[in-house]
């Protein structure tokens, strides 16, 4: 399963050493990126760990000498033992924290079960479950349940990811003439829950299998309301409830999942979402109400949704004293009309375009294309810079050739747990809009 995840989540070095060596399989399916797992305590993550890490300031205190020196060992004692226990025991907790434009600041806790079935053990990458919870500067609530499941070597692999969120967001429209700089905000709720089932074709490095994605957005609350007759141009403006089934097939030949340096990455999938009974939410039927319309085919449409990610690493150079990584990336994205606006491919946050707001710029259909020029210095401090080029559009036919949307940015790197590749990422990201962004994340965006 994206880059130092359980399940999706985000994960710091020690738990992906206590986790298990990743092997070359998949990307993870589904994730949030806004979340950060793996606070520094007391200041540092080692190579060691968390707990490691706590252990060796207990130890620094213990060399100066106290005439309490009974009651300071018990208590050491104890310490100890509650220290050693959480680094052996397969169930890990993590403190969250994180920052994006979308959400501001967010702290939380996370909880992760990791059992030795590694790579070596198990001849693939093992099974592994994350729960997080989070609060945001933005008064945001985000929950969310990842997991994987594989067979010895990686012959079948089960991928899911059930969250919650009560959500603040930005609404820009739709279409790729939007003004960047006006928007208005709403509240929402919304769940999720989303599987794929990964088969490895024979020996080689393709895998296909079915997909399910289930998401709904209910208690829709405007800031400033649209007028009822604009209401019925915008899917979803209301809530929405969706199901959509397909498949994909993936090849995927690169080094590792978390941060690769070499290879390819290749996916392509396709859903189909369905309608589905009593799908319309209480605020469209007021809606329906007011203004005398259909909302079988403005709020529960049925669609397809088809999705592109192209991903290579090429190295320009290798050494114990500098790595320098090309990395790019292209996407294609398309979804027939009645998608909801939510739902819609769109540009933006810190997975796609760093430096516009995630969803500034959604239609049915979208293609981007990113590049980043990766230094690492040692083993530990790194150095990228970032590049992308992105557009939205109704069809393809009718996708705009002028003012392609442009991002750039620049970020510090740093590597805490050298053996699991595991990095913690500040970028700072500008666009041709003016739009800018700042991020706290773990491992590269792709």
């Amino acid at each position: 399963m994206k880059k130092g995840h359980v399940g999706g989540l985000n994960i710091p070095g020690f738990l992906i050493k206590k986790i298990g060596k990743v092997s070359m399989v998949l990307r993870p399916a589904f994730h949030y990126r806004n979340i950060v797992l793996g606070m520094v305590w007391f200041g540092c993550i080692t190579s060691q760990g968390m707990a490691v890490g706590a252990a060796s300031s207990i130890a620094l205190h213990d060399t100066v000498s106290s005439p309490f020196s009974s009651t300071k060992d018990t208590l050491n004692t104890g310490l100890a033992y509650w220290l050693d226990l959480v680094q052996k025991s397969p169930v890990l907790p993590s403190p969250v924290m994180g920052r994006s434009p979308e959400t501001g600041f967010l702290v939380g806790m996370g909880l992760f079960f990791g059992p030795k079935s590694t790579q070596e053990t198990h001849g693939g990458r093992g099974s592994q479950w994350g729960i997080a919870g989070a609060y945001t500067a933005k008064k945001q609530w985000i929950f969310s349940h990842s997991g994987n499941f594989s067979t010895p070597k990686d012959r079948s692999l089960w991928q899911w990811n059930l969250g919650y969120r009560r959500f603040w967001d930005r609404f820009y429209g739709t279409g790729p003439g939007i003004d960047p700089q006006q928007w208005t905000s709403y509240r929402f709720q919304t769940a999720n829950f989303q599987m794929a089932y990964s088969h490895r074709l024979g020996k080689s490095r393709h895998f296909a299998g079915p997909l399910l994605r289930y998401n709904t957005m209910h208690r829709v609350q405007w800031d400033q309301p649209l007028a009822d007759s604009l209401v019925s141009s915008i899917p979803g403006y209301w809530g929405h409830h969706t199901l959509g089934m397909g498949g994909r097939w993936i090849y995927d030949t690169r080094n590792q999942v978390i941060n690769a340096r070499n290879g390819f990455y290749l996916e392509s999938s396709l859903r189909w979402h369905s309608p589905m009974m009593n799908a319309v939410s209480p605020e469209a039927r007021a809606w329906k109400e007011r203004y005398s319309a259909s909302t079988d085919t403005v709020f529960n449409p049925s669609y397809w949704f088809w999705n592109l990610d192209w991903r290579g690493y090429q190295p320009l150079a290798l050494s114990p004293k500098l790595d320098a990584i090309w990395a790019w990336r292209t996407v294609l994205q398309s979804a027939e009309a009645g998608v909801s606006f939510r739902e819609m491919p769109a540009l933006g946050g810190d997975n796609l375009l760093r430096g516009y707001f995630r969803g500034a710029y959604r239609d049915r259909c979208l293609w981007a294309i990113e590049n980043e020029f990766r230094l690492m210095f040692g083993s530990s401090l790194g150095w990228n810079l970032y590049h992308g080029l992105g557009m939205v559009g109704p069809r393809w036919a009718a996708m705009p050739h002028q003012n392609v949307r442009m991002a750039y940015g620049t970020g510090l790197r740093w590597i805490p747990n050298a053996r699991a590749r595991t990095l913690l990422r500040i970028d700072w990201a500008r666009t041709t809009d003016g739009q800018y962004g700042f991020y706290f994340e773990v491992n590269e965006a792709f």
